[in-house]
């Protein structure tokens, strides 16, 4: 056996590898959005996992999928759910779109827009779900941009549904991995 044997796959270090991964639009459109969302959803749980361990983060079961209600909890729990996979996903997509445009219309380096996005997308859900929340969404939404941008010559419509799908299967992840530590 060779020291290099017992090295982490070249992939799992690289950010640049990363980059190619969520920029390469030729794979079949299944496997691209799963595996962004794979690499999309892993250091927003992790962050989430050791942020709760620590008493950094308290989540409410109460709170948890929706600050709206709704006369029974089940409903409240339900419409929550549904807006948190699929309602959130749409929306939040389809409006990235328009910081795209502007980004591009200034002659942003192509490589800047999804950061730009991220950090945009980060400070609004920093004012919506406290600072910490805000911060880990700065990763997904890079990712979810930069697979607006790999999908859209081919289509735009294409391309929403691609990157709301990541970010949909993002949030179901993320929902499951908060419901298992509220119960700790």
């Amino acid at each position: 056996m060779t020291a290099t044997d017992h090295r982490p796959p070249s992939w799992l270090l690289s950010a640049k590898a990363i980059d190619r991964r969520l920029s390469l639009a030729r794979r079949p459109a299944y496997r691209y959005v799963f595996s962004a969302a794979i690499i999309s959803a892993v250091p927003v749980m992790i962050i989430i996992t050791v942020a709760v361990f620590s008493g950094q983060l308290v989540l409410n079961a109460d709170r948890l999928v929706t600050n709206w209600r709704f006369g029974s909890q089940k409903l409240t729990l339900a419409m929550g759910v549904l807006d948190v996979v699929l309602l959130s996903p749409l929306v939040e997509t389809g409006l990235t779109l328009i910081p795209i445009r502007l980004l591009r219309a200034v002659k942003t380096p192509p490589r800047m827009i999804p950061v730009i996005c991220g950090l945009f997308w980060g400070l609004v859900h920093t004012n919506y779900n406290g600072t910490l929340l805000g911060l880990v969404a700065i990763w997904p939404f890079y990712c979810f941009t930069s697979a607006l941008i790999a999908f859209e010559k081919p289509s735009l419509d294409q391309s929403w549904v691609i990157a709301s799908s990541i970010h949909a299967l993002h949030n179901i992840a993320c929902l499951l991995v908060s419901v298992l530590l509220v119960r700790y």
